[in-house]
């Protein structure tokens, strides 16, 4: 589990710096562009923000769980 988070852990957080620098978030094949749709383009961002979180936090507790001593 902490592999499969750590592999989704950082495919979001490339996904998101990538789409932060183009200006655009690709949504279920739709665009979204910062410049035209400022407000959807923070929600569609946000969202995958906390994806990103959500997958980091599961990746630190499943390395707690199995590094923590008299486990």
């Amino acid at each position: 589990m902490a592999g499969v988070s750590l592999v989704a852990s950082a495919f979001f957080s490339i996904w998101l710096i990538f789409c932060w620098f183009a200006g655009s978030v690709s949504i279920r094949c739709a665009t979204i562009e910062r410049r035209f749709e400022p407000r959807t383009y923070q929600l569609a961002m946000l969202g995958f923000l906390i994806i990103d979180l959500a997958f980091l936090a599961s990746l630190i507790l499943n390395l707690y769980g199995s590094h923590r001593p008299g486990a």
